[in-house]
């Protein structure tokens, strides 16, 4: 019987361990402003549609308008 106890305080622990922890991190982050982080190292050419415009069609098309069941 005092096994059974014993292993049901570890099984506790072990489980709660893991949540105090995360909790404890949260709280020691910084407080957010509510901006997204900002992007250094974005430059035109990564966000134009150049090499998007040269990619090929697709032979088959991508989303099918069937019902499936």
């Amino acid at each position: 019987m005092r096994f059974n106890k014993r292993l049901t305080q570890f099984c506790f622990i072990a489980a709660m361990a893991p949540i105090l922890t995360a909790t404890s991190l949260c709280a020691l982050a910084t407080p957010s402003n509510g901006l997204a982080p900002e992007v250094t190292d974005l430059n035109a050419e990564d966000s134009s549609f150049k090499l998007e415009k040269k990619l090929p069609y697709l032979t088959k098309a991508f989303i099918n308008s069937s019902v499936s069941s």
